[in-house]
């Protein structure tokens, strides 16, 4: 074998190397079922089956994301809470006299109670009655109040609502800017362009059964949270739920799921229906050094998984104008990669 042939014998080598390396990062390791992932970020893009998932984490890990997505999710500085005079004086008075059960009836009705306590809300649901017969909750609840200087207590009752709380219509008043809205007469015979179906949840909700077999989740722990936007491309309906998420937690994790589920709650054979979820926040990001470093592996969560391995639509609001612009481009009557 000459020189010029072990040359070309090392470098099929090489590429055949190569191609092995190709392939792995192609078919990354996944655990057994129920076990977290252990993969570098660059592992886990290749891991996401949808692509409009996988550049939604592309697109969540670059620089002015969140910069970007707050013009579709702003947040809103609230003012304090008005806390009527009359009332803060019942407060202050049952709190210098160390009436227990006064001062928690009393800041029942305070726009904001001084903190969060598990048991608050079924005291507020029943009043007086609920007060009277729980002489040790009162009891515990008044001793934490007690323990708060009344300064403290009075900020604490006029306390700005929390600006995630107020997450949930953003997308709504977003979306409406994006698209004309028409009313469900207007909305049917539309076939040529983009549009949005005018009306609220229960409008929406309300078409979406009558005229794309919309069925609603049933079961334990099954929260609907509702259909936000119902699109129309030419002839294809365009149902949305969407979701931004600030934090990982149980509520989220149930809230993740309802939007993953989201598409499963249409016919699959009906093909001028194209369901997409749409999530932004916490479940995209991923630690700066496991993007900036593509040998660096980490645990993958549970929530990340579940959106990997999801086949149906998911995508970043930010990416839904690229998405509905290609349905109006593609064969009437299509469905998206």
């Amino acid at each position: 074998m000459g020189r010029g042939d072990s040359h070309i014998t090392a470098q099929a080598s090489i590429n055949a190397v190569l191609r092995r390396q190709r392939k792995r990062r192609r078919q990354p390791h996944r655990a057994a079922p129920g076990k977290p992932w252990r993969m570098s970020y660059g592992e886990f893009l290749d891991a996401v089956e949808n692509p409009w998932a996988r550049r939604s984490f592309e697109l969540a890990n670059s620089p002015k994301y969140l910069d970007r997505i707050e013009e579709i999710y702003p947040v809103q500085e609230n003012e304090v809470r008005e806390l009527d005079p009359e009332l803060w004086g019942m407060i202050e008075r049952a709190y210098d006299r160390k009436d227990d059960a006064a001062l928690v009836m009393a800041l029942l009705r305070a726009p904001r109670f001084p903190y969060n306590d598990p048991y608050v809300g079924q005291l507020r649901q029943f009043g007086e009655a609920a007060v009277s017969r729980n002489p040790k909750q009162v009891l515990r609840i008044a001793r934490r109040i007690y323990d708060m200087p009344k300064q403290e207590l009075h900020a604490a009752c006029r306390e700005p609502v929390e600006a995630s709380r107020q997450m949930g219509p953003a997308f709504r008043n977003w979306i409406h800017d994006q698209y004309p809205l028409k009313d469900e007469e207007a909305f049917l015979a539309h076939d040529d362009g983009v549009c949005q179906l005018a009306g609220g949840d229960k409008a929406l909700e309300e078409f979406a059964r009558r005229h794309l077999g919309y069925r609603e989740p049933r079961g334990k722990g099954n929260k609907k949270m509702g259909i936000d936007a119902i699109l129309k491309t030419n002839g294809l309906y365009v149902p949305i739920e969407a979701k931004f998420f600030s934090e990982d937690g149980g509520t989220q994790r149930h809230q993740l799921q309802d939007v993953l589920d989201f598409t499963g709650r249409f016919p699959k054979d009906r093909e001028d229906v194209e369901p997409i979820g749409v999530i932004d926040g916490y479940y995209l990001g991923f630690h700066h050094d496991c993007v900036s470093d593509p040998d660096l592996t980490t645990t993958i969560n549970r929530p990340r998984q579940q959106i990997a391995e999801c086949r149906a639509p998911l995508l970043s609001a930010l990416l839904l104008v690229d998405l509905v612009g290609d349905l109006l481009r593609a064969p009437r009557k299509t469905t998206v990669a």
